[in-house]
């Protein structure tokens, strides 16, 4: 997994149609330790970090012809996806939730289901809520997997994932990358970190499901 560089003055924006929540602010030292303040409302039904995070970038699972296969993630769950229109679909796998500093990461591998090879399109992608804004350089076709969020019961708070300073998903995407007949990638999504009482959560993939009282593992 790519490593999440320094956060710098980021801040929560609330994705609620019903309650605003009270902004979160963030700051990090250079090694990249996360310290800062938040005012939740805990009737929040969506929430989203922004600021200067680094995008994670897929990482492919499968054996290559310059070294073995990488050591296998741990597997929390798997979910049959459902198909697109073309029959083609995934089987995903959520590997962890974790938690470092005021981040919360969810990885999770997606195998290729499908005979022949394909784009993940906008398998995982969320659509663009607020166009002109988020996710403005990207179309749905670009393989990014904004459509992951996180539901803490505990706290009534839904986690959108983060944004950096241009509005662009703090998560993996895939572009134009061809995936091949039963390959796989592993995928990440960042979100704002929940509070310290929180050990469970739900995670919701589009056409997957949800992964319910998955445990919350802290760095």
């Amino acid at each position: 997994m790519a490593a999440l560089g320094a956060i710098a003055g980021m801040s929560a924006c609330t994705g609620s149609s019903d309650t605003a929540t009270a902004p979160v602010t963030v700051t990090a030292t250079d090694q990249g330790s996360a310290a800062g303040s938040a005012a939740a409302d805990t009737a929040s039904t969506g929430s989203a970090a922004t600021g200067d995070v680094s995008v994670p970038q897929p990482a492919s699972q499968s054996a290559s012809a310059t070294g073995p296969a990488a050591e296998p993630l741990p597997v929390i769950g798997t979910r049959k996806g459902a198909k697109d229109g073309n029959g083609n679909g995934m089987e995903v796998s959520l590997n962890s939730v974790t938690v470092n500093a005021d981040l919360m990461t969810v990885t999770f591998s997606a195998r290729s289901d499908s005979a022949e090879s394909w784009m993940l399109g906008n398998y995982f992608y969320a659509g663009n809520p607020d166009e002109g804004k988020l996710d403005k350089t990207l179309e749905a076709g670009a393989g990014i997997v904004d459509g992951v969020y996180v539901l803490d019961a505990a706290a009534k708070k839904r986690y959108l994932p983060a944004r950096d300073k241009d509005g662009h998903c703090v998560c993996s995407s895939l572009g134009a990358q061809v995936i091949g007949a039963g390959s796989d990638v592993v995928l990440e999504a960042v979100f704002a970190a929940p509070p310290d009482s929180t050990t469970t959560v739900d995670v919701s993939i589009p056409n997957v499901g949800t992964f319910a009282k998955v445990p919350v593992t802290r760095a």
